[in-house]
């Protein structure tokens, strides 16, 4: 029991156990990845789109849509998903 410290009447562990320091670490890693892989994707759409459609003989107007549908709902995106961990919280 050396890397658990009583909290009233509830036992939680430290914050410098090795096991909980690992879980944080590979949580933190994760989450970084997640978003780098968003913003890959975010930026890559638009050039393989483009290339793909140029290739496809789809018109300018046509990628223009496309192109506009997709980024317009990533913005939307944006605010329910700021909307929601401010309400929920993270500690819940």
């Amino acid at each position: 029991m050396s890397g658990l410290v009583t909290s009233g009447s509830c036992i939680t562990p430290s914050s410098r156990d090795p096991a909980m320091v690992r879980t944080k670490l590979l949580v933190v890693f994760l989450c970084f990845l997640a978003v780098l892989t968003f913003y890959i994707e975010r930026v890559g759409f638009s050039i393989a789109y483009t290339h793909a459609a140029s290739l496809a003989g789809l018109s300018q107007t046509t990628k223009g849509h496309v192109l506009s549908a997709f980024y317009y709902g990533y913005a939307t995106s944006q605010i329910p998903g700021s909307w929601l961990p401010k309400k929920k919280g993270g500690g819940r």
